[in-house]
């Protein structure tokens, strides 16, 4: 204690400067049972120990920071956990470990998740050792605190902002853009050969796609409000809210947002710039980024930008998986914002949001019971020969590929040789080599081989083994009446038009191939190869708008919809929604045009201001010194003491003398760099890119609309900045002696009040619309899985397939065939 009081500070300094590297060389010598490391190990836990003791919560001295910053250490974070689960130290350590993470819990309960990996270490340790006649009953015991410790980590790291020591299942699916930890991005794990279980690689495979889809935009947004990014790392624009729409095929509000580059305005706008299902960001706090809305372009004017323009308008859906605001709340927000000094900002990100919003979400919902392949992937099946053994078509594949190599039709390599009774007697098999070995012919002989299965021999619900995630096709009816509830719901009765049998079971027993490709080029190739070399000439149909061959094309699968008959019972209910959709779009359509002219400025005032306000603002309007205002006041003055309410057009007058000045926002420049010209305004794989989302997607059709140029008049609106002062503002009786900004901010409580007097009547049309496009979506599906069902061999790009997975998991697809597989993995 003493020596420590003479000269703490120098030793923790020393300490800070080289204690991570120095432990990770301890902790290596005492693998060797290093009798000096162990020593050296002693004295740091101990160290540490001793001054969490010492300062306890309250301190924010160097102690303090020292052991925070041991705790963060990669050593406390994974090396000395995995040392303890590999069962590497001594008891003795572990027992020395474990007092040092309860010191850290009762010092900084708040810090827990820092502490969690050696807690769950030290604890399953000490089960191993632990010599119980009952195991069984210890491990009742001990497995609900872990769940507990788990849980209560998980809660704290996310609401700390250190997401990345939240699990997987329990971080958000977008970061904080302005959390001080980019650990959820950065420090990433690393991809491994051998995965021992289903939690090790989803972990993996769910931080990197996530890193992938927000990590970027995380890291560019800081950049920017910390004054140094570099323009071509992120896209920035000044942005405007000009609409909100209904649109048919998107939920919820969507905003029209009009964008201005934010280093450049003469800069045109590449075709990457604000490209269809790009990734957005929009700014809506007093200050940068401090509170966003995330959203994805799901509109956006096509060909080149008007020359002289400076402004691009694009359509903005709102997703709820990635905002804490939505429906009405969102409205309010669109209409009134907290607008920064600046104005709005926005910021996109190529980001096809399309392809990653259904993966991630997928991710979030398997568990180990419901993983595709889960036994093949994590070496449950020591074999995979032997796993392959159920599958009922590799004798009639090998028998099939026998006779042809009997009959001398095709001569392999001693490779391909090799790899084709592989890939028909494997449940798993992986085909590697160069360019030119013949990758894709050995594909296209396999699909050849497998489709000679006999009808009959592919199980009907072969799907819930496929290498998509099985999930129950809502026209199919097995044995139980609740299977049907979902058909019910729709109205639908399943027939044998529509793929079933007369029992209600699916028919389906047909072998038929999916093939996954990373580029449309590539999957035009093997379609095209698969039309010349199967003979009979198999029925294929490909998935997606973007094709150049002009066979593929009449073979697509949205021409071959439209073409084939629906059955009575889908187009009977589609005929039903349609025109119960129809007509309620009139209502929709009535109800937001009252809100338009209910969201007048003046109309607002003479609704809600109260009598006090009302005369605040007669009286001390300025044209009370002309004869004719001062008579047309007095009368209003008289109006509002007998009957409280006046019209807004009386009001109009006293209520533009008061109104507050609608200043254009100043355009502050927080980046440090200058953005170049047009480099990008020629980008030919760029312009690809856009037209071959657009496939993706229907045009958007805009059900109904509220423009706000005309609704709000170019009067500025501002939310309330909190609680507190939205009271004083209600109750202000003198309006005339609010500042401009309160001004706004008290428009902006009206239009609150006012919105959430709309949401009554036109929340159920607005929920109603939903769910008529929801099922009006499930039924169009049923017709696609129809006509899918049809073919012997579907094709489609991995992007499609990410799009598309509830489509394609509605089919029986036995067989998975994935060109290019590298890039895709």
């Amino acid at each position: 204690e003493v020596s420590y009081q003479d000269a703490g500070s120098e030793a923790l300094m020393r300490l800070h400067t080289f204690c991570y590297g120095y432990m990770e060389h301890t902790l290596t010598h005492l693998k060797c049972s290093g009798p000096a490391s162990k020593s050296a190990l002693d004295v740091l836990l101990r160290l540490a120990t001793f001054l969490l003791r010492r300062t306890g919560m309250a301190s924010v001295g160097a102690e303090t920071k020292f052991v925070l910053n041991v705790l963060h250490s990669r050593f406390m974070l994974k090396t000395l956990p995995s040392a303890i689960r590999e069962q590497q130290l001594g008891t003795a350590v572990v027992d020395l470990v474990m007092s040092f993470a309860l010191a850290v819990v009762q010092a900084f309960p708040r810090q827990i998740f820092l502490c969690k990996a050696l807690l769950l270490s030290c604890t399953e340790f000490r089960m191993q050792r632990a010599e119980s006649a009952q195991p069984q009953l210890l491990r009742s015991l001990v497995d609900p605190l872990v769940i507990a410790i788990n849980a209560l980590s998980d809660g704290i790291a996310i609401d700390e902002g250190f997401s990345s020591f939240a699990s997987w299942k329990q971080m958000p699916l977008v970061p904080k853009v302005l959390s001080e930890d980019l650990t959820d991005v950065e420090d990433l794990p690393k991809v491994e050969w051998l995965y021992n279980n289903f939690e090790e690689y989803m972990d993996t495979y769910f931080r990197l796609l996530r890193a992938d889809c927000f990590g970027s935009l995380q890291s560019g947004i800081k950049a920017f409000v910390q004054g140094n990014l570099d323009p071509r790392d992120l896209r920035v624009y000044h942005a405007e809210i000009v609409a909100v729409h209904i649109l048919r095929n998107a939920k919820g509000f969507v905003a029209s947002v009009a964008c201005e580059n934010y280093f450049n305005s003469r800069v045109r706008f590449p075709p990457r710039a604000l490209m269809q299902s790009n990734l957005v960001c929009l700014s809506m706090g007093t200050q940068p980024f401090a509170e966003v809305l995330w959203g994805r372009i799901v509109e956006r004017p096509s060909g080149r930008q008007a020359p002289g323009s400076t402004q691009l308008e694009v359509a903005v859906e709102f997703l709820e998986e990635l905002n804490h605001i939505h429906g009405f709340e969102l409205l309010s927000r669109l209409l009134a914002p907290k607008v920064a000094a600046g104005g709005l900002l926005l910021v996109d990100n190529p980001v096809f949001y399309l392809s990653f919003g259904p993966v991630l979400q997928k991710l979030r919902s398997l568990t180990a019971e419901t993983m595709p392949l889960g036994t093949k992937l994590f070496g449950r099946d020591a074999d995979a020969k032997a796993a392959a053994k159920d599958l009922p078509w590799t004798d009639h594949g090998i028998r099939s590929l026998k006779d042809v190599i009997d009959r001398g039709e095709r001569v392999f390599d001693v490779a391909q040789g090799e790899a084709l009774p592989l890939m028909l007697g494997s449940a798993v098999s992986c085909i590697q080599g160069p360019p030119g070995t013949g990758k894709s012919f050995i594909g296209v002989e396999v699909t050849r081989h497998l489709l000679r299965t006999p009808h009959g021999v592919v199980p009907p619900l072969m799907s819930q083994r496929s290498l998509l995630p099985y999930r129950r096709n809502p026209y199919r009816s097995d044995d139980s009446d609740s299977d049907r509830s979902f058909d019910r719901g729709l109205g639908l009765e399943v027939s044998e038009d529509d793929g079933f049998d007369s029992d209600g079971q699916a028919s389906d027993q047909k072998m038929r191939v999916l093939v996954l490709t990373y580029k449309n080029h590539a999957l035009d190739e093997f379609l095209v190869d698969c039309l010349k070399q199967i003979h009979p000439q198999p029925q294929v149909i490909r998935i997606g708008g973007r094709c150049d061959n002009e066979e593929l094309q009449t073979r697509n699968l949205g021409m071959m919809a439209k073409s084939r008959k629906k059955s009575h019972s889908i187009g009977k209910m589609l005929h039903q929604k349609f025109t119960k959709k129809d007509d309620l779009t009139e209502k929709m359509r009535a109800a937001m045009s009252e809100l338009s002219w209910r969201l007048d400025p003046a109309a607002l005032c003479a609704e809600h201001a109260s009598a006090e306000q009302l005369l605040s603002l007669v009286g001390g309007c300025p044209l009370n010194c002309r004869k004719p205002h001062a008579r047309h006041h007095a009368r209003l003055q008289d109006a509002i003491v007998n009957n409280g309410r006046v019209a807004a057009d009386d009001l109009r007058v006293c209520f533009e003398a008061w109104r507050p000045s609608a200043t254009a926002p100043k355009k502050q420049r927080l980046g440090a760099g200058v953005q170049n010209d047009d480099d990008e305004a020629s980008d030919v794989e760029g312009e690809l890119e856009a037209s071959e989302r657009r496939c993706f997607e229907e045009v958007p059709e805009r059900l109904c609309s509220l423009k706000l140029a005309e609704c709000l008049g170019g009067v500025p609106f501002a939310a309330p900045a909190d609680g507190g002062n939205m009271t004083r503002l209600a109750y202000c009786e003198d309006l005339w002696a609010l500042d401009s900004t309160d001004r706004s901010q008290l428009l902006g409580a009206w239009l609150q009040q006012e919105v959430a007097s709309f949401r009554e009547h036109f929340g159920p049309l607005l929920e109603e619309n939903d769910t008529l496009a929801q099922e009006i979506q499930q039924l169009n599906r049923a017709h696609q899985v129809a006509v899918l069902r049809e073919a012997d061999i579907v094709g489609c790009t991995i992007s499609g397939a990410s799009i598309r997975c509830e489509l394609l998991s509605e089919v029986n697809f036995p067989v998975v065939i994935v060109e290019e597989a590298a890039e895709i993995l």
